[in-house]
């Protein structure tokens, strides 16, 4: 027999997950490049506000009528940084080739229906 007959036909590879994973969910992000030439992904989640405080009137059966004042006035946007990523340039261009790919199929599966 020649060595590659020999040789295995299959890898199985095992997925561990580390203790500390969690899925982070994230409607808005930022790239930046580092000074060592990565790539730096902040994921985040952008909304409005919430307030500290809402004060309603109240009527005379106690049920809660309109809004008087909130603390703090008026609305304000707010990006939570939920997670980063940095990554070499590489494998930026892989993550966005296997991104593009991804989407492509998931389009794909909603014209088919």
């Amino acid at each position: 027999m020649s060595e590659s007959e020999n040789k295995p036909k299959q890898l199985e590879i095992f997925t561990i997950f580390d203790t500390d994973y969690h899925l982070v969910a994230a409607n808005y992000f930022v790239v930046a490049f580092t000074g060592q030439g990565d790539i730096s992904i902040d994921f985040m989640v952008q909304n409005i506000s919430t307030p500290e405080r809402v004060i309603y009137e109240l009527d005379d059966k106690r049920n809660i009528g309109n809004e008087i004042h909130r603390y703090p006035e008026g609305e304000k946007m707010v990006r939570r940084v939920q997670s980063g990523v940095l990554l070499s340039c590489d494998g930026a261009l892989a993550l966005s080739d296997l991104l593009q790919k991804q989407v492509a199929n998931y389009k794909k599966t909603l014209t088919d229906r």
